[in-house]
């Protein structure tokens, strides 16, 4: 444990999955940087602590628990902090503890705080999901998860989903974040309720031409 390249058992679960998936990485076209990762037996050794670097560099530190106690966000951004990934993600009320949190110690360094949105039932009601997005934005989140709404996508009902995203783009686009830099928009696909590869292509192009900044799965 003392010479494993990640801080805390937490990350080391995290990293495990995240290189099982980069090792059979299918990427969609969409204008975006892949990241390649090696698993031959000679490279296997001396890039494991690269690879692990490489992927805490790309992830962020989730907290979506039930049970979200004072000392486990506490945790949470003790074990960022040693671990030097980008940014915490966490529910929306939870936002401005991580921030006093992070503030408190600033001499260790700093991350940003992702804030999930219309999570995780991918709803529909735009003008709910707009004042939880103003209320994390405002409590100091620099990035916004938002959770597209994949049924009423995949049932046919396009402009809703892109609207959605619109409306939500353009209150992120507006603000700052506490980092100091503008504000960005990550939009949840929810791919594994999407019906095919074709739904998962257009639903990944309708929330980047809508304004997303990030896709993910």
């Amino acid at each position: 444990p003392g010479s494993h390249p990640l801080g805390c058992p937490r990350l080391r679960r995290a990293y495990l999955c995240a290189r099982v998936q980069a090792l059979s990485i299918v990427a969609l076209k969409l204008g975006a940087t892949v990241i390649t990762m090696t698993n031959s037996a000679a490279d296997r050794g001396s890039s494991r602590r690269h690879d692990a670097v490489r992927v805490m560099s790309l992830i962020d530190l989730t907290d979506l628990n039930d049970a979200r106690t004072p000392d486990a966000l506490a945790d949470l951004v003790d074990c960022a902090l040693k671990s030097g990934v980008p940014a915490v993600c966490v529910w929306p009320e939870f936002v401005a503890r991580v921030a006093s949190l992070l503030d408190a110690d600033a001499d260790r360094g700093s991350c940003l705080i992702a804030a999930v949105v219309n999570f995780p039932a991918g709803g529909t009601d735009i003008e709910a999901v707009t004042v939880e997005t103003s209320d994390a934005l405002a409590a100091g989140a620099d990035e916004i998860d938002l959770v597209l709404p994949y049924r009423a996508y995949s049932s046919g009902n396009v402009g809703v989903a892109r609207s959605m995203v619109e409306r939500i783009a353009d209150v992120v686009h507006e603000s700052v974040g506490r980092s100091g830099r503008p504000a960005e928009l990550k939009v949840i696909l929810e791919t594994g309720e999407l019906t095919d590869d074709a739904a998962v292509r257009g639903a990944a192009r309708l929330a980047v031409d809508a304004g997303a900044d990030f896709i993910k799965t």
